[in-house]
């Protein structure tokens, strides 16, 4: 499938719940009816879109291999568990995608670069929610592979002839949600790419590293993807006194076995 449509961003975004299928419009008549649009594949859009109940973002990612749980008391600064994934959507440019901003000029992505699709978006900017149930498509890709200088470039696509650079210095193997104070937004000629099964130079594992406990007895969690840090966070006990992290391929489970001890115990939940 080939696909040339482009994209602007919002100044603050953040991941809208729930996939989008784009459909073909009739020309109004007289004019002849304009011809079908291929439908984007059915999927689930970003960390907060659950496909099935608990699963978050289980229909962007798909296991890729053992789930590696934690052995023993965990200590902190240890990861819980890592599961190694892949994506389900991958495509490959077919044009060079060229800078727009005066600040990026030139070839930013050539043609034969990889990528792989990390989630939809809508714009927090706009007051009516116009956007809130199709948003925007946000697609990386890996342009050295194809001879390109750039390691990554993510874009984020919507109706207009332009795309958005997302901010560099995010994980560009996971997104939640960003806004305008985490990078300037640079913008490059929409992206054309077909969307097919591609084999990605990379090898990434979703990390759950275990922080320590907070003096209100919450558990502090960073989240990688890649060996680099997504976000942090705290997650509080449920009505038995466990900590449970809901992944795309199952759960985790841990718990503070002495109320003086700095470890964890944890258990996996497929």
């Amino acid at each position: 499938m080939r696909f040339d449509v482009p994209i602007a961003a919002g100044a603050a975004l953040v991941l809208v719940m729930g996939g989008h299928v784009a459909t073909a419009q009739p020309a109004a008549a007289p004019q002849p009816a304009a011809a079908p649009t291929p439908a984007w594949p059915p999927l689930a859009s970003g960390l907060m879109v659950y496909d099935r109940p608990g699963r978050p973002m289980s229909g962007i990612l798909a296991q890729a291999g053992d789930v590696n749980v934690a052995k023993g008391p965990v200590t902190p600064r240890a990861m819980l568990v890592s599961i190694p994934f892949r994506y389900r959507h991958t495509a490959v440019i077919t044009e060079d995608v060229k800078g727009y901003s005066i600040t990026v000029g030139g070839v930013q992505a050539p043609a034969g670069s990889p990528g792989y699709l990390v989630g939809r978006f809508s714009d927090q900017s706009n007051p009516f929610g116009r956007l809130d149930q199709s948003g925007y498509d946000m697609w990386c890709f890996l342009p050295s592979v194809a001879g390109g200088k750039r390691d990554h470039i993510c874009l984020l696509r919507d109706g207009t002839k332009l795309a958005a650079i997302a901010p560099t210095r995010a994980n560009p193997f996971i997104w939640r949600s960003f806004s305008a104070m985490t990078g300037t937004f640079d913008y490059v000629r929409a992206p054309v790419f077909d969307i097919r099964p591609v084999e990605l130079p990379l090898k990434l594992a979703l990390e759950y590293q275990f922080d320590g406990w907070t003096r209100r007895g919450e558990a502090r969690i960073t989240e990688l993807a890649g060996g680099r840090k997504v976000f942090s966070y705290v997650k509080s006990s449920d009505s038995t006194g466990s900590y449970v992290i809901e992944t795309f391929v199952g759960r985790v489970r841990f718990t503070r076995p002495d109320p003086k001890s700095p470890d964890a115990a944890v258990e996996w939940l497929p």
